[in-house]
């Protein structure tokens, strides 16, 4: 049997399929989906799903719940409650066991050919990987992945009488959006585009209901603290807020109002005066509906940038297939449908369809490998005995209602005939074989169907056996997967002197998948054996039109030690070639493997990625401090924008985000809306990346580098060295000259240059070392080890009250070295990457 899991933030559920078809495999309860909760009891004994759900209201500091929005982070799932902490994958791999073990309940077996899980088309890297260790973790051996619209809108074709035309995939999930442009054609889908909000969901509405509608309710009846749910009094409070805020979002779409209840015994807390706590607070549709209208729209402006971008209309599109549990509230079907002026589809299962689909994609996957591979489309054979030998080339699989079978044989012998019967009785009847023909072969029902085919001589002697050909009808098939993000290296590019860190790309967002090659990049710097030189492959999702590598997302990093591929006192030069060997497979899984050809060295060999070298951990002091920091960046970098371009609606919008991001963090410690305000923040800084690149703000955001530049450089005028100086005020008046003939890319490069140089001079100085460690110092939250980044504060504050100058700048280089790698830029400053192109 093939399996097809939806892992999902807030439900779960397994499908399973075989010769007789789909079949979903149900709870212990009777339900379709499994609550995505793990509880977990004084004595250590775990209860998964509707139990575990229902725990939360009463011990909330013994359940998890929402971990899958955590996966690919190092944050921990502490269980106060139980003394019990778990990680992400850790949770996953629990829920997976439990869906597995729902399965072998109703077939009495724990054997598989394999299984697919489905994963959001946002997920990166990183989050793509921790899933695949859960699954491992859960006793799945054979197992990949497919993207959750991928898997929706092969579910979408299950059993439909119109198997072509054009789509949308609208998954609004417990935690995350995925939406994608579909085009089917005889049962092959294609996925012609997809986008996605990792942070959007159920869970966020339930938030926006707390914030909006509870948490004013209780500061107009109760004397609390400023910010209550961050004090440690009221955790319990809150939490069970949170479930009886979703409890009353969930009765909304089938009632005008619901009551969010909570009394003195279920709360358990007492305000500031010693009153016991209650909630009792009404919420109307109405008023539900206008919390979420403005991020329901975001959905809609997404999915209008989708049709734009691939040139069409709501009139080329069929219709709106709704996924996941908030998709089924009215108000969100109503409105996105309305805005966009496609129909909705009420066919398809929003809350099983990812898991069916996945389970159809499952079973056509030759499973001999560990991560499966595409079957066979196409069939031959050849027939033996007697005196003819004929050719038989076939449709193996098809979603299609008809097979075609090609007969070939060298008939110039005599006179030939050919029978072909099968299911259903049909029957072709003899007919004359004269060298080939071709047959169409029905296809009643989804299965396998076989035919026989028959060949003799004109006198009615057999000319060869008989043949079986068996052809598979599937539910539907995927076309092509592809790549839902752009995978790129860091590279340095330019002359010595004014090199800067960018982004080459190894594999582009839409590339069809599996996909393979070499690139060749070269060492920027000299490796010599028996010393602690090294040099670093650091790969990061690339955001479409935003280059900077600190405003994309590390994914890991090859790390390779001078010791580890040369003797002591060997030099690598500068300059020696680097290959990357990558690979992406259809699972959307990278894989990367370093050569260096003149020393005759293969990673392969060797383990040097690490694919967790990049993820921040979101729980506990420092992950507040980094949320914080994002914000404070985000919010830097809209007035520095605000400042050349003056008003603009989309900075306006921009500045709206950060805002809400701001409230979100005042009134939430948790983990994962401390990850919810980061990319949040890190979003916001890739928009005005390409806001300031759109032809109508370039003039003024490139006259603001420049007089940027200009007044750093005068204050700065005695300390830089005149050659410094004179290079620069050479560049920003060729710059200024380029901007009046409108050569843009010319403009760019000169500033960029500029500012290298620039930075660099600034380096040298003193005073800006010793303000970059004071600023360094306190960032431990983009420390990659803890541990070294406070040795290293130690060492730097030593050589301060020495007044070791030259040991600051060394402590800096190696804090910097120690961040994570899309922190590794602070204040313009980066080390640059060990990489040119």
């Amino acid at each position: 049997m093939n399996l097809g899991i939806d892992l999902g933030t807030s439900n779960s559920a397994v499908v399973g399929v075989d010769d007789s078809g789909l079949r979903l495999f149900k709870t212990d309860d009777g339900k379709d989906v499994l609550a995505s909760a793990i509880y977990f009891d004084r004595r250590g004994h775990m209860t998964i799903g509707t139990r575990a759900q229902a725990q939360a209201e009463l011990s909330p500091d013994n359940v998890a719940q929402g971990f899958k929005r955590l996966m690919g982070t190092s944050s921990a799932i502490e269980l106060e409650g139980a003394n019990k902490s778990l990680t992400p994958e850790e949770a996953s791999s629990e829920i997976i066991r439990q869906l597995l073990r729902q399965v072998e309940a109703e077939t009495g077996s724990n054997e598989f050919a394999g299984a697919i899980i489905t994963i959001p088309a946002a997920f990166d890297q990183m989050q793509s990987e921790a899933t695949i260790r859960a699954a491992h973790a859960a006793g799945l051996s054979k197992v990949g992945l497919l993207q959750e619209p991928v898997a929706a809108a092969m579910a979408a074709l299950e059993g439909a009488t119109r198997r072509d035309g054009r789509f949308l995939i609208y998954d609004l999930g417990g935690g995350t959006f995925d939406l994608a442009l579909v085009e089917a054609s005889g049962g092959a889908v294609n996925v012609i585009a997809h986008e996605g909000i990792k942070m959007l969901g159920g869970r966020d509405f339930d938030r926006t209901i707390i914030d909006s509608v509870v948490r004013p309710w209780l500061a107009e009846n109760f004397q609390l603290p400023e910010n209550p749910s961050r004090d440690s009094r009221f955790k319990r409070l809150f939490a069970v807020v949170r479930m009886k805020a979703e409890v009353a979002k969930i009765e909304l779409s089938t009632r005008e109002t619901a009551v969010i209840y909570l009394s003195e015994d279920d709360a358990r807390a007492q305000d500031l005066e010693g009153n016991d706590v209650y909630v009792e607070v009404e919420i109307s549709r109405l008023r539900y509906e206008e919390l979420i209208k403005d991020r329901i729209l975001e959905t809609v402006e997404i999915s209008r940038k989708m049709l734009r971008e691939n040139g069409l209309s709501n009139d080329d599109i069929d219709r709106i297939v709704f996924i996941g549990g908030p998709s089924k509230t009215p108000v969100i079907r109503d409105l996105v449908s309305r805005e966009l002026g496609i129909p909705a589809d009420h066919k398809t299962d929003p809350m099983t369809a990812v898991a069916r689909g996945a389970a159809i994609f499952s079973e056509s996957r030759d499973w001999s490998v560990e991560k499966g591979q595409r079957k066979a489309a196409r069939g031959s054979v050849s027939t033996t005995g007697g005196q003819l030998t004929a050719k038989l080339d076939f449709t193996a699989r098809s979603a299609d209602e008809n097979a075609r079978l090609r007969i070939k044989a060298d008939t110039s012998g005599g006179e030939y005939r050919f029978n072909v019967s099968g299911p259903n009785g049909f029957d072709t009847g003899w007919a004359s074989l004269d060298q080939k023909a071709t047959i169409s072969l029905p296809l009643p029902k989804p299965g396998k169907h076989v035919f026989k085919v028959q060949i003799e001589q004109a006198d009615g002697k057999k000319a060869c056996d008989d043949q079986l050909v068996e052809i598979v009808r599937t539910e539907a098939t995927a076309a092509a997967i592809h790549a839902t993000r752009t995978v790129s290296v860091k590279v340095a590019q330019g002359p010595a002197s004014e090199r800067r860190n960018v982004l080459h790309p190894l594999i582009e967002k839409g590339t069809a998948l599996p996909v393979e090659g070499v690139t060749s990049y070269k060492l920027r710097e000299k490796l010599v054996g028996g010393t602690p030189d090294r040099f670093e492959v650091e790969l990061y999702d690339h955001a479409d039109g935003v280059d900077s590598p600190d405003l994309n997302l590390a994914i890991g990093i090859f790390a390779i030690p001078a010791d580890d591929i040369l003797e002591p006192g060997q030099v690598l030069a500068a300059g020696t070639e680097v290959n990357i060997h990558w690979q992406m497979d259809d699972n959307g899984l990278i894989r990367c493997e370093i050569s260096i050809p003149s020393i005759q060295v293969h990673s392969e060999r060797k383990n040097f990625y690490n694919p967790q070298a990049g993820q921040d951990r979101f729980d506990g002091e420092e992950g507040g401090s980094l949320a914080e920091a994002k914000l404070v960046q985000a919010q830097a970098a809209i007035n520095d924008a605000r400042s050349a371009i003056g008003d603009d609606s989309k900075l306006d919008g921009l500045q709206r985000r950060v805002a809400r991001q701001h409230e979100l963090l005042s009134n939430s410690s948790d983990a994962e809306a401390r990850r919810a305000v980061t990319e949040e923040a890190l979003h916001v800084q890739q928009e005005l990346a390409r806001l300031k690149e759109a032809p109508e703000h370039r003039r003024a955001v490139l006259l603001q580098e420049i007089e940027q530049i200009e007044e750093g450089v005068a204050d700065l005028v005695d300390s830089f060295d005149p050659e410094t100086v004179e290079r620069l005020n050479t560049l920003l008046r060729s710059a200024r000259e380029e901007i009046s003939n409108k050569n843009w890319s010319e403009v760019r490069q000169l500033v960029q240059q500029a500012r290298t140089i620039f930075q660099r001079a600034l380096v040298q100085q003193p005073g800006f070392i010793l303000h970059m460690f004071e600023t360094l110092s306190e960032e431990r939250h983009s420390a990659l080890d803890k541990n070294l980044h406070d040795r290293l504060v130690q060492e730097g504050d030593q050589c301060l009250e020495s007044g070791d100058i030259e040991g600051v700048r060394e402590v800096v280089g190696a804090i910097l070295r120690n961040r994570m790698p899309s922190e590794s830029e602070s204040g313009g400053v980066a080390i640059l990457s060990s990489l040119m192109r």
